[in-house]
């Protein structure tokens, strides 16, 4: 994982598929990527994951080395549905 994607740390975030994807609603996380902007290291790849998404990351190894180089963000009741089953309550609305 690169350096901006590891800057995710200091957000809060789900594991789902065992890729880490920022739980936060829709404010923080503009905030958020706002500050990611503000720093000058680089370049932030983020991508929106839905669960179609996640689930071609179970079958394509290269497509899910490349969502895991980025900040992923959460899109889509299937997203909440995986979140809910594995962590017990879906992401926060929009």
């Amino acid at each position: 994982m690169n350096l901006i994607a590891n800057f995710a740390v200091l957000s809060s975030r789900r594991a789902i598929f065992d890729l880490p994807v920022c739980d936060l609603g829709w404010d923080d996380a503009l905030v958020f990527i706002n500050e990611l902007l503000s720093i000058p290291v680089g370049q932030t790849s983020i991508s929106f994951v839905n669960a179609r998404n996640m689930l071609v990351t179970l079958r394509d190894s290269d497509y899910r080395a490349v969502l895991a180089q980025n900040l992923l963000l959460p899109e889509g009741p299937g997203l909440d549905i995986a979140s809910k089953v594995a962590h017990g309550s879906p992401f926060p609305p929009a």
